[in-house]
């Protein structure tokens, strides 16, 4: 159990700590954004689009084919930095994530998952995409609560260009 703890924290910690990989097509950052910013306002409303181009931004700085550190639960990968996990779970396929509007569509999915879990303010979505549906409004461990605390802050502060 400790060890599982010990490993689970690390892997927590390490989420936002993704590998830049250069963008291998010829999808830029601008188009990206824009593409991001229809699609959440299409699914989810216009007031969740600041919110998510602020995560997109901390988690991948629009790269679609960022693969971050291994964690206990795999890569997270794309946009989004999404495990194969919970895109599995979402209904998604793992292999396509590098995928920038596959990606985005399991992002949305993943914040209606959260939507649907009570989240209510940009605050709250921050804390839902890196606790996950069911630890968002939960007190966690210390040291995973600090660290799903200060994600939240480094989306609130982050910016879009």
């Amino acid at each position: 159990m400790k060890r599982t703890l010990t490993i689970g924290l690390f892997s927590l910690a390490l989420a936002g700590c993704a590998i830049q990989v250069p963008l291998q097509d010829s999808t830029n950052k601008t188009e990206i954004k824009s593409m991001i910013a229809h699609k959440v306002e299409a699914e989810l409303g216009p007031q969740w689009v600041p919110v998510s181009l602020r995560i997109a931004k901390l988690e991948s700085n629009f790269n679609p084919k960022v693969v971050g550190p291994r964690t206990l639960h795999g890569h997270a990968v794309g946009l989004f930095q999404l495990l194969p996990s919970s895109a599995r779970a979402l209904g998604y396929s793992p292999s396509r994530l590098r995928e920038a509007e596959y990606n985005t569509e399991a992002g949305i999915a993943h914040m209606k998952a959260c939507l649907n879990s009570g989240v209510s303010t940009d605050w709250e979505m921050s804390l839902c995409h890196v606790a996950g549906p069911m630890g968002w409004n939960r007190k966690l461990k210390r040291r995973s609560q600090s660290y799903k605390t200060k994600y939240a802050r480094l989306v609130s502060k982050m910016g879009t260009q």
